[in-house]
Parts: C-alpha cells; sequence; structure tokens
C-alpha cells in the first residue's frame, strides 16, 4: 500500500523518530511523482536497483511493485525495523542492508558492492550483467557516490537519483555556464555519461 505524508509522519512519530537533518533526510511521498521516477527508471521485471537511502520505503515499494529486485542501503539503523515491517510481503525481491555506502569520501563501500553483486547472480536464476542506482540522494554524499560508482563500477547502466538543485545544475553545466555551476563534478561525470535534468520536483514532495 502506498504511503501518504500523513503514514510516513505516522511511522516516525510512533517510534519515537524525526527526519535527522545531520543525514540529510527528506521523505519522498507524493505518489506521482514517484511514478514518473519508476518509469523514468524504464524498470523491466528482474532489474536489479541499488537503493541508497530508502527511509521509509516509499520509492523502494513502488520499485518492487514495477518488478524491479532491490538492494536498500539504509544508514539509519532507527529506520532499519520501519523497513523490515514494510518491505516484509515482498520476500527474496528485497535486500536490506544497514550501512553507510560510503567508507570514506573516496571509496563506496566493500561490503554493499559484494553483496550487490552477489545479488545480480542469483542460485537458480538468471544472471543480470548490470544494476541501475535509483535514490533520493541527502546532499552530502551524492557528489562522491556518483562520481565513485560512475569511474570504478561499470556494472552500473544508469543512475535516476533526486539531488538538490545545487547538484543538478553542477551534474548538468557546460562550458561557458556560471563558474560556481562548472568544475569537476559536471566534466567527469558528462566525459563518462551522458547526463540529463529529467524534471524538478517542487519542495511539498
Amino acid at each position: 500500500m502506498a504511503q501518504s505524508l500523513g503514514d510516513i509522519r505516522g511511522l516516525l512519530a510512533g517510534r519515537g523518530l524525526r527526519p535527522k537533518h545531520r543525514l540529510g533526510q527528506n521523505f519522498l511521498h507524493d505518489q506521482n511523482q514517484i511514478r514518473r521516477i519508476v518509469q523514468a527508471a524504464g524498470i523491466t521485471p528482474g532489474d536489479v536497483v541499488l537503493e541508497v537511502g530508502p527511509g521509509t520505503g516509499t520509492l523502494t515499494e513502488a520499485l518492487l511493485e514495477a518488478g524491479a529486485r532491490v538492494q536498500a542501503v539504509e544508514v539509519d539503523a532507527e529506520l532499519i525495523p520501519i523497513l523490515e515491517e514494510r518491505l516484509a510481503g515482498y520476500g527474496d525481491a528485497v535486500r536490506l542492508m544497514q550501512a553507510d555506502i560510503l567508507t570514506g569520501k573516496h571509496v563506496i563501500n566493500p561490503d554493499v558492492m559484494t553483496t550487490l553483486e552477489a545479488w545480480m547472480r542469483p542460485a537458480g536464476g538468471a544472471c543480470v550483467d548490470h544494476f541501475k542506482l535509483i535514490a533520493n540522494l541527502p546532499y552530502q554524499i551524492a557528489s562522491p557516490l556518483l562520481v565513485n560508482l560512475a569511474m570504478d563500477h561499470p556494472a552500473m547502466s544508469a543512475a535516476i537519483v533526486m539531488v538538490q538543485r545545487e547538484v543538478a545544475d553542477r551534474l548538468t553545466a557546460r562550458p561557458g555556464a556560471r563558474e560556481r555551476a562548472y568544475g569537476p563534478l559536471g566534466i567527469i561525470l558528462q566525459a563518462i555519461c551522458e547526463v540529463e535534468r529529467l524534471f524538478t520536483l517542487p519542495p511539498s514532495c
């Protein structure tokens, strides 16, 4: 069942939780926008998705309903019981990992990638040679995560991410753009990937 804003508030309040600003937590709840994200990702049954920061699982549930197999990585241990309860009905289609996706500013957590690679080679099932990153990314990890995945993990076939407008400006800036936007982040990622701004989500989402 899709989560409304009231549902998310209730899930958090029921465990005495509030969004942690130090972790950049923002909980996506607008189901129309979630459907747009899943559609933009071109999810087909069996696709392997890495989701970083699932929160209470709103996007996770939509990805699973579309047929994806999702590895969800959540740094906040207090959200894990909520996610376990919400995602229990999806069985082996989802793996939940309590971990920080980055072990350092320039290092993707090797445990996450080892688990993801195993997830791409299921016993008795068809192997998948790629994964998609689909996530609502906190500001502080968006840049290092995207650069490191793009440079060091060619199995990532696409990244459909929600980031702050400032980060999106830097990702898409071209030569001649205002000085603060054009820089190493955009240059590196545009050299490796096709970078496109898909749409802008209003703050109310």
